[in-house]
């Protein structure tokens, strides 16, 4: 008989992250009639920027032959202090955007490049005398300059001050920051709502009130709230823009989420497919290496086609022992490979397990604990061993 036999358990922690989202529900929008509906949102110190500023927001625009505003400081005229930002040229429907400081040279997009009764992403950033204007993040061409000077109007969205140039559409997270946003930056957040405590953000109007709710809160930390007027029917809407092709992204997006059960010789690898992207995945997995960044070109598993968002995980079992390894997800569409973000995973030693001496032959349970594998393995075994 085998004696003094020691067993030894291990508990393993399993933690779980959640996953990267592209393309957050944005909630509602408020809808202007063009005639008289705005928002005033007071006198904001906050928002009278004269250096650096950024202008973001979601609009749908109505043809209407008038400049439509989105959102001013500065009331109608091109040589009044603040500023003003507005789709179409005087009295014209030609989709170009405007952006009015105190010159006689405001910017206007070379081209029209608004689609009217469709949304779209704008943002216009000014800094000296120059600015750029990103429709859905790319930049288009502009001429005129800049002259941000300071105000004592109140900041109004739908109209100038005064108020004069209503715009008439729909208008959805609008976002002022006393910053330059780059290009990068503007993309990788235009799908995504805010926390409102980002550095430089004066001023964020999420418009997701509801019912005949008149106040429009400011989520930043400045309270720059508003006060809807001259709304008779108020029209909060569901954007819906999270579906906009431009917030679809041409890649899945991935993200691995832990690796458990790691045995000597394999491992549970964990991941999750939070957007099927423009195509759906027809292939995926994970991909690992003892070198940083693996890709498919190395070892991976093979997972198959995804119909549906979700977790998903496969057992590793060619690993080697004592040994570190960085893995990752990957989805693959006719567009190519996406790869979620590396974690890291040491396998465990390979022990020896000791007999002690047998006297004589026998038949012993032996139960061994598949740690690689999660499995409770049992086999009886006769045993002869002479001492």
């Amino acid at each position: 008989m085998i004696n003094n036999l020691k067993w030894a358990f291990i508990a393993i922690t399993i933690f779980f992250f959640p996953a990267l989202v592209f393309g957050d529900d944005f909630g509602n929008a408020l809808e202007f009639d063009g005639s008289n509906d705005y928002v005033d949102c007071g006198q904001s110190d906050e928002a009278n920027l004269t250096g650096s500023l950024t202008i973001e927001a979601w609009i749908k625009p109505y043809t209407k032959n008038s400049n439509l505003t989105i959102v001013a400081n500065s009331s109608a005229g091109l040589n009044n202090s603040g500023y003003a930002l507005h789709v179409n040229t005087w009295n014209n429907t030609d989709g170009k955007i405007g952006f009015e400081t105190n010159n006689g040279d405001p910017i206007v997009t070379e081209d029209s490049v608004v689609e009217f009764d469709k949304w779209q992403h704008l943002a216009v950033t000014a800094s000296g005398v120059t600015a750029t204007v990103y429709i859905n993040g790319e930049a288009k061409k502009v001429i005129g300059s800049v002259n941000l000077t300071s105000t004592t109007n109140n900041l109004i969205i739908g109209a100038m001050p005064g108020p004069s140039y209503y715009y008439k559409g729909q208008i959805e997270e609008l976002r002022i920051w006393s910053v330059i946003r780059s290009q990068e930056e503007i993309n990788d957040n235009m799908c995504q709502t805010l926390n409102g405590n980002e550095s430089g953000l004066v001023a964020y109007y999420q418009f997701d009130e509801t019912g005949s709710s008149t106040n429009l809160p400011d989520m930043s930390v400045n309270n720059n709230n508003g006060t809807l007027k001259n709304m008779d029917s108020i029209l909060w809407q569901s954007s819906n823009i999270e579906e906009e092709d431009v917030c679809i992204p041409d890649l899945p997006i991935v993200s691995t989420m832990d690796v458990i059960y790691i045995g000597s010789i394999a491992a549970k690898a964990i991941g999750n497919i939070s957007n099927l992207s423009k195509s759906n995945p027809i292939q995926h997995g994970f991909c690992w290496d003892t070198d940083t960044n693996p890709t498919i070109a190395d070892n991976k598993s093979e997972e198959g086609p995804v119909s549906a968002i979700g977790t998903f995980s496969t057992y590793i079992t060619t690993l080697s022992p004592s040994t570190k390894y960085y893995i990752r997800a990957y989805a693959t569409n006719n567009t190519g490979t996406s790869y979620a973000s590396e974690i890291t995973f040491t396998t465990n030693e390979l022990k020896k397990v000791s007999v002690p001496s047998l006297t004589k032959c026998g038949v012993v349970l032996l139960t061994i604990i598949l740690m690689s594998i999660g499995i409770l393995y049992h086999r009886r075994l006769s045993i002869c061993i002479n001492e």
